[in-house]
């Protein structure tokens, strides 16, 4: 799906206020997101947005990223070459992967959040994993329920196959 997708379109850093349409774009050392950025797919079932900094993501209280004509949170993509931080009341879609950590503050994220090198914290937010993206719900090896999406209980896993779940506190590898 990626591959056929056009050239990295160079843009601003600050995104709010801004109707984007299927495609690459690349903001050149940051992105900040501090109103409402439009992702229109154009009534495209296959329309992917895909966002590229080689630095980070830093989300203004009580932005928003809308998704209008088809577009879905499964087909968005935030890469970053450093962290993500989305502050209060802000809701995100897409797929979040940074280099470095990535923290979730009292926001919703349509999506998920894949950090390469540090911790995904949530104090207060909400994760709502798409259904196409939902290959997770139960563990069946260990038989852990995993209730993806909440700040009390969800699963990670990591390189080492470990498992963590804040319901419990237990960790197996």
């Amino acid at each position: 799906m990626i591959s056929h997708l056009p050239s990295a379109q160079t843009i601003p850093s600050t995104l709010g206020g801004t109707t984007l349409f299927p495609g690459v774009y690349m903001c050149m050392t940051f992105c900040t997101l501090d109103g409402i950025l439009i992702l229109d797919a154009q009534n495209d079932p296959n329309a992917v947005f895909q966002f590229i900094t080689a630095g980070y993501l830093a989300v203004s209280p009580a932005a928003q990223v809308v998704l209008r004509n088809g577009a879905v949170s499964s087909k968005v993509y935030w890469t970053l070459g450093s962290y993500a931080a989305i502050s209060a009341a802000s809701v995100v879609s897409g797929t979040i992967v940074a280099m470095s950590y990535i923290s979730l503050v009292s926001c919703t994220l349509h999506g998920a959040a894949l950090s390469l090198n540090a911790a995904v914290s949530l104090s207060g937010a909400s994760v709502l994993l798409p259904a196409s993206l939902a290959v997770l719900t139960n563990i069946p090896s260990y038989n852990v329920p995993v209730a993806l999406g909440t700040s009390s209980s969800f699963a990670v896993l990591a390189a080492s196959v470990s498992i963590n779940s804040w319901s419990n506190a237990s960790t197996r590898t």
